[in-house]
């Protein structure tokens, strides 16, 4: 190769290089100026407290009669929670091994060649021709 050759390939991978790290850290955005930024927040807050204002009026023109709490339809419902039981069902380490269960992770679950045959069977390859 020629020397103009070679700068030629150093400069196009200096600028390679140089448009990478540009879009990596800019994101590939022109960043916008921190004037423009605020003012977008502040009309943006704006537009949010706006909409909040609207919704607290709506649920101000809310009425509750209180008549359907006396009505044969409300009081004919029936409460069916159930207890959380409490105690006797929490355990102090919940990741600490349950008593009397196997566990698939064990080492009495996972059965293991003695050393000697596992030996064998790496230095001895299956399957291969010479």
């Amino acid at each position: 190769m020629s020397k103009s050759t070679i700068t030629t390939i150093i400069i196009v991978i200096v600028v390679i290089i140089g448009a990478g790290y540009y879009f990596m850290t800019t994101g590939g955005q022109s960043s916008p100026s921190s004037d423009s930024l605020l003012t977008q927040t502040a009309a943006d807050q704006a537009a949010v407290g706006a909409d909040q204002l609207a919704l607290l009026n709506q649920i101000n023109n809310i009425k509750i009669h209180s008549e359907f709490f006396q009505s044969e339809l409300f009081l004919s419902l029936n409460d069916i929670v159930q207890q959380i039981p409490t105690g006797s069902m929490i355990r102090p380490n919940p990741f600490a091994p349950v008593p009397n269960v196997p566990s698939p992770f064990s080492s009495s679950a996972v059965e293991t060649p003695p050393p000697a045959t596992l030996s064998a069977a790496l230095a001895k390859p299956t399957g291969v021709k010479k």
